[in-house]
């Protein structure tokens, strides 16, 4: 059964880790074990990000070069395609699949929480086969440990919790990744981004791309909330 109020609770605690950042800094106040907590935290949804063009990727019938993962949220998959479509369904993935993964997290919570975790698990996995640098290396290796103990070792009160927090953090972190490729899209078009890729595999402008980005995430968001939790 899906709890809507722990569900609620740890949206606000992601948004909370989100943001805190941003609005201590701008009253001036910058500490680096708050950056570093963030930047920790907030790895998972680089991970999903980066697995999703992956696996559109192997999809599609192109090949996996290298994922790497750093410590400052950013990411970035190697893939090689002859096909121009593959190479669209592959950049387009990095952030619309994320909303659809917590869809699915969601939706096995409602059978059992442990569920979600697993989920989290097989993306973990398949990413460590193709990582290729030292910050992704060791942050993969500890994050598959801390998921394998919490699967095996804890209570499932415990497990429920930290199932609904990463599930959470995902789902805002998707949310807020199509606002944040809008912003690039519009104020930095020029700058290496997927708009900007998307712009120069299609013509199209990457600030339309920000658009469909961002109002692609507002509707599968909108739709989340609507079916499992309003």
């Amino acid at each position: 059964m899906f709890n809507m109020y722990l569900f609620t609770l740890y949206c606000a605690i992601a948004i909370a880790v989100t943001f805190l950042e941003y609005i201590l800094y701008h009253f001036g106040y910058r500490n680096r074990l708050i950056i570093a907590v963030k930047q920790v935290v907030e790895v998972p949804y680089t991970l999903v990000h980066e697995f999703s063009h992956a696996i559109v990727a192997l999809i599609t019938s192109g090949r996996i070069k290298k994922i790497t993962l750093h410590h400052n949220l950013s990411g970035s998959v190697v893939s090689t395609s002859s096909k121009k479509f593959s190479r669209i369904l592959t950049t387009l993935a990095g952030y619309t699949l994320p909303c659809y993964i917590s869809f699915l997290f969601i939706w096995l919570i409602h059978f059992h929480a442990a569920f979600a975790l697993y989920g989290y698990l097989m993306i973990a996995r398949f990413s460590f086969v193709f990582i290729r640098n030292m910050y992704g290396f060791f942050w993969l290796l500890g994050f598959i440990s801390l998921l394998a103990v919490t699967l095996l070792y804890t209570p499932t009160w415990f497990i429920l919790h930290v199932s609904y927090f990463f599930v959470a953090l995902l789902f805002v972190a998707a949310l807020y990744g199509g606002y944040r490729i809008l912003l690039l899209a519009w104020h930095e078009p020029r700058l290496y981004h997927d708009a900007h890729v998307l712009a120069n595999e299609t013509k199209i402008p990457a600030q339309v791309w920000g658009i469909v980005f961002f109002v692609h995430n507002i509707v599968i968001s909108g739709s989340i909330l609507y079916y499992f939790i309003l």
